[in-house]
């Protein structure tokens, strides 16, 4: 049994390295084909302007929410499920 057991390890890190060759090639034909990702360079949905392209890109900043609109959200989410524990409870 341990026979068995040694012997299908051994065609299973065949098969594993066989796949991590594989996926070594496909590596290396993406890069091929997209340089810029080996640089860090970034993926635009449109080509970059000149205008773009020689200014650093900002960050984004995190939208910060007032104290009433996050009062506003809470009050309109506990309606919501008020409504719908009610409705639960009209069905059971």
């Amino acid at each position: 049994m341990a026979k068995r057991q040694s012997e299908l390890q051994r065609f299973a890190a065949i098969g594993a390295l066989a796949h991590i060759e594989k996926l070594q090639a496909e590596i290396d034909r993406i890069r091929k084909a997209f340089p810029t990702l080996r640089r860090g360079g970034g993926i635009t949905a449109a080509p970059a302007s000149s205008e773009s392209a020689t200014s650093p890109a900002k960050a984004r900043r995190k939208r910060k929410m007032s104290a009433a609109a996050r009062k506003s959200i809470s009050e309109a989410q506990k309606a919501r499920w008020a409504k719908h524990r009610s409705e639960a409870a009209k069905k059971k």
